[in-house]
């Protein structure tokens, strides 16, 4: 698959909602960091595969 339309059906998934889609398509030993200070992880420290982004951001945005 092209880079450019991997992108696009990221962001396709996000907006519908499909944050299982999102989440499956990265490896499962990603690293994701938030800035540091963001009420999501304010000590900035990352979270380490997919459950945890799961866990730790979006079902904190999605109880907003």
């Amino acid at each position: 698959m092209e880079n450019v339309q991997m992108i696009k059906d990221l962001y396709d998934a996000l907006g519908r909602g499909d944050v299982g889609s999102f989440l499956a398509s990265f490896d499962p030993n990603i690293e994701w960091s938030v800035a540091e200070g963001s009420p999501y992880q304010p000590d900035g420290k990352p979270w380490f595969g997919p459950d945890a982004i799961l866990n730790n951001l979006f079902m904190e945005l999605g109880s907003e």
